[in-house]
């Protein structure tokens, strides 16, 4: 079995599992308030809220947007511009996101982000580790 094909399947449920016990366990007793504003305290919380919440918010994100290569399609003609305008052309941006994946050592995430005041160019690449949340802007 290929790396691509643990983490597309049960490595990735388990570990998303895992870190929503964990994190609800540092949950016990405190008020719950949603992923994303539990995330925004969670360096100040501690390692288990850091970690576990992290794990859970960043795995949500993955399996929400995922979607079959035959209902992709092709993205809206703003996102295509600002993506030729960072990169070049959609190629190039596959080739730079699937290098930047490559080269995360260990768990982690690779993310293709858009910049909160949405200018052209302000898409980018983003390498994480497994728990760390970027709630600086939206995601793709």
């Amino acid at each position: 079995m290929s790396d691509g094909d643990a983490c597309a399947g049960g490595e990735l449920t388990t570990s998303l599992i895992t870190d929503l016990t964990n994190l609800n366990k540092a949950l016990e007793g405190k008020e719950a308030g949603s992923i994303v504003e539990l995330q925004k305290g969670a360096i100040k919380a501690g390692p288990a809220m850091r970690n576990n919440g992290g794990g859970f918010y960043n795995h949500g994100m993955f399996f929400e947007s995922m979607t079959s290569p035959a209902k992709s399609g092709t993205p809206s003609p703003a996102l295509a511009k600002a993506i030729d305008a960072s990169f070049g052309s959609m190629d190039e941006m596959k080739k730079q996101f699937s290098d930047a994946a490559a080269k995360r050592f260990g768990s982690g995430w690779a993310w293709l982000g858009v910049k909160p005041d949405g200018k052209v160019g302000g898409v980018y690449i983003l390498c994480a580790l497994m728990s760390t949340v970027v709630l600086a802007g939206p995601f793709l």
